[in-house]
């Protein structure tokens, strides 16, 4: 065991893991963008045909009582 030197070489090899391959902002904006126009339609479908109605007007007013007795 004494003729291996102590100072041997070590091949270390480093990847690269600075510059990832896939596009992360493209990525990012797409998801963004898929998600509003989801959010939209699901607004669009469920909020908006019940936003432009008024509250019903009620059974009898209590001006129109027509001769009935209010008491009763």
């Amino acid at each position: 065991m004494t003729d291996i030197p102590a100072a041997a070489p070590k091949n270390v090899r480093r990847s690269d893991f600075s510059r990832p391959n896939i596009p992360v902002q493209r990525i990012g904006a797409l998801l963004a963008a898929m998600s509003a126009l989801v959010s939209d339609a699901l607004k669009m479908v469920y909020v908006d045909p019940y936003a432009g109605h008024r509250r019903p007007p009620p059974a009898a007013p209590d001006e129109n009582l027509d001769g009935r007795n209010p008491d009763w």
